[in-house]
């Protein structure tokens, strides 16, 4: 995924691990765990939902405490993708590349620090 941040991404423009990892950060945000989004984490991941539901809570969880600012975010039923979670997008990416500057740049985005 290599949208332009200025331009509005809708939610169907992504693929399905992308909306994953949106919807679950957007839930979690909230401070809810939601059955069905551990569902989509088991119909996404398998054998390893557990362990990815729990570190994407996890990451969650570090964020709101290192974080030094709010991170834009829709609602969970909303069809467009804010352009905090564009970054955090492209921080996953960065850690599925193994690129840890990249990662350390989206992150101290993220987090302003």
């Amino acid at each position: 995924m290599r949208p332009d941040l200025f331009q509005p991404v809708d939610l169907d423009d992504l693929t399905y691990g992308e909306h994953l990892i949106v919807w679950a950060f957007r839930t979690l945000a909230k401070g809810r765990t939601c059955a069905i989004v551990r569902k989509a984490f088991e119909h996404g991941c398998g054998d390893q939902a557990n362990a990815a539901f729990t570190a994407m809570q996890v990451f969650v969880q570090q964020l709101s405490v290192v974080g030094r600012r709010s991170i834009d975010h829709a609602p969970p039923g909303c069809p467009t993708v804010m352009r905090d979670e564009l970054v955090l997008l492209r921080l996953f990416s960065a850690a599925q590349d193994r690129d840890p500057a990249r990662f350390a740049a989206h992150f101290r985005w993220l987090a302003a620090s």
